[in-house]
Formats: structure tokens, sequence, C-alpha cells
């Protein structure tokens, strides 16, 4: 027998459903992508002009 476990307050019993726009990406090349590889882009440029 499953153990029930008691909800704390201010939670629903049933879970809550995620709009279909915040599950799938942009496309795929979107801006986060573009920021995390400008950001790799940016520290190797920093780096080489260190030496």
């Amino acid at each position: 027998m499953a153990r029930q476990v008691p909800l704390a307050a201010g939670q629903d019993a049933l879970p809550r459903s995620v709009p279909k726009d915040f599950l799938d990406p942009p496309a795929a090349w979107n801006p986060t992508v573009g920021l995390f590889l400008g950001g790799y882009a940016l520290a190797g440029l920093t780096i080489w002009g260190w030496f």
C-alpha cells in the first residue's frame, strides 16, 4: 500500500498544466545558444590576447 504524503499549505492536489510555449525552444539556434557560445568565444579571445 502506497504511503500518502500530506500536502503543504498552498499546494494543489492535481499537477498544474504547463503551456507548450514554455516546453519547446524557439528554434534550433535560439538566443540562449548564441549567448552560451559567445561567452566561450569571448573567454577564448581574452585568454589568447593575454599571451
